[in-house]
């Protein structure tokens, strides 16, 4: 069986080698495809439309969504008052993104507790629903991160539990 499949190939070879055009064909084309898709095939999405709902409207929740913006990931379309307006947002297509920051999230990070946002995306495609949750929780571990920062610096060598942790949900209508 092996030396049929041999003998076909050693044919075909011998087959090719004699049309100079197909030679040229069969090495260009494959490293043609390779170079174009290489420059077409980008995974690193930027400016994703995204809506926020900030009920906790303090300093501490427009720190996480302008650091949210700053990343360069993300583009707010609109600051809304009602969870029905972010959801608007995610089915009709206008935002991917969807920050929910809850009553109680500024009280929490004064305190050094361990504070926490909502994330809602649209998975209606989830390559790209992936890739925004990844940039979304690397935002919030900056986010974090500085606000342990912080308060290691306030509180001395005693580490305290703070944070935020977020929640994230990927929504898809079938």
């Amino acid at each position: 069986m092996l030396q049929r499949i041999f003998r076909i190939v050693r044919k075909e070879i011998l087959q090719i080698s004699r049309d100079s055009g197909l030679v040229r064909m069969v090495a260009l084309a494959p490293l043609l495809q390779l170079v174009i898709y290489g420059y077409v095939v980008a995974t690193e999405i930027r400016s994703l439309p995204m809506v926020t709902l900030d009920r906790s409207n303090s300093e501490e929740g427009r720190r996480l969504i302008d650091r949210f913006v700053a990343s360069g990931y993300f583009v707010v379309e609109e600051n809304v008052d009602n969870l029905a307006d972010v959801t608007r947002h995610l089915d009709s297509g206008r935002s991917i993104v969807g920050l929910v920051i809850p009553v109680d999230y500024a009280r929490d990070v004064r305190r050094g507790a361990a504070a926490k946002v909502q994330m809602l995306v649209d998975g209606a495609n989830s390559n790209t629903a992936t890739i925004a949750l990844g940039y979304a929780s690397g935002v919030v571990s900056v986010e974090s991160d500085s606000l342990l920062r912080d308060n290691f610096g306030k509180k001395g060598f005693r580490m305290v539990e703070a944070g935020i942790r977020a929640e994230p949900r990927v929504w898809f209508n079938p």
